[in-house]
């Protein structure tokens, strides 16, 4: 395992994942049923990027008590501890990259391999998309994905990176659950959804990017950084995502009539970046522990998902594990 203290990455990938942030935060539609053509898993690194929501404001907000919500007990293990374990059984994951405090990787079982790095946290949710110079390269797809995604599965992930590999001209990939699948699979949880042309929909919280349109272009957005940050922290706000999509589009949104279209062109228009949303039906991916009243619900999943396991035939649950 390598530890990473304060350094960053360029500027430019730290600033286009604000814009992923502030896209995460509209909820795009689905864009495309898939393509047919196989997919070729090797032809570029997976590298994920676990990043802590442990001490951001939300979190100091609704869990005053817990010094930092990654070290929150699930099911006996820290929560952050869920969603690497998750990453470590992914068939396609090459490298982990886990952003925490110091004192969670004093907890974290981390394996002391080449596969994993610790990198401090900056203790600020926008800054800690802004990671080691020299744990990406050109070539990468980076996966984005919090410390409070606890329900994740390594099948999971790794059906959405396959999924994901078919967008080969995308600088940025964003999945879309439908209201209707997280509904049906955990009707107790809260959501806010968007009501676009196609439906409504909330944002998976994983996103996907490839660096390298961004490695190359660091001085046009180091110049733009401080408004791309105001941009992401705009996303949860309805004057903000309005001063983004500007008057046509928001009367679009208003009258249900905003596109994924719509929303791909202004992104392509006003930073020159490839955005794409899919559709993507499994609701462990925009089910996060958030509020303290999500605890129960994601711990009695979490229950019956380990006795249905231990009730498998061993050659079922072996096949499980592999």
């Amino acid at each position: 395992m390598k530890v990473t203290g304060k350094s960053y990455i360029g500027k430019a990938t730290a600033g286009y994942l604000i814009i992923a942030g502030l896209l995460f935060g509209f909820l795009l539609p689905a864009a495309k049923a898939g393509a047919e053509e196989p997919v070729q898993l090797r032809d570029q690194r997976i590298v994920a990027v676990l990043f802590s929501v442990g001490k951001t404001r939300e979190a100091q907000a609704y869990f005053k008590d817990i010094p930092n919500l990654d070290l929150l007990d699930i099911n006996g293990m820290p929560m952050i501890q869920h969603i690497y374990e998750a990453l470590r059984a992914s068939r396609h994951i090459d490298k982990i990259l886990v952003c925490a405090a110091p004192e969670v990787q004093k907890r974290l079982n981390l394996k002391n391999d080449a596969k994993t790095s610790f990198i401090v946290d900056q203790g600020d949710a926008a800054e800690n998309v802004q990671f080691g110079v020299g744990e990406i390269k050109k070539g990468d797809l980076v996966m984005f994905i919090p410390s409070d995604l606890v329900l994740v599965t390594s099948e999971g992930l790794d059906a959405l990176i396959e999924r994901v590999l078919m967008e080969k001209d995308a600088d940025i990939v964003f999945p879309l659950v439908s209201r209707f699948a997280c509904e049906r699979a955990y009707p107790e949880e809260a959501r806010t959804y968007g009501r676009f042309k196609e439906g409504q929909f909330t944002g998976a919280h994983v996103e996907f990017l490839r660096p390298d349109l961004f490695l190359d272009h660091t001085d046009e957005v180091n110049e733009q950084k401080d408004n791309l940050y105001n941009l992401y922290y705009m996303r949860k706000s309805t004057i903000g995502a309005a001063r983004f999509l500007g008057i046509k589009l928001s009367l679009k949104y208003i009258f249900g009539q905003l596109s994924v279209h719509d929303l791909e062109q202004h992104v392509h228009e006003k930073y020159d970046v490839t955005a794409r949303a899919i559709h993507w039906e499994n609701p462990d991916l925009a089910t996060d522990l958030s509020e303290p009243a999500d605890i129960q619900m994601i711990t009695h999943v979490l229950q019956q998902r380990a006795s249905a396991h231990s009730s498998m035939p061993p050659e079922r649950a072996s096949s499980d594990r592999s």
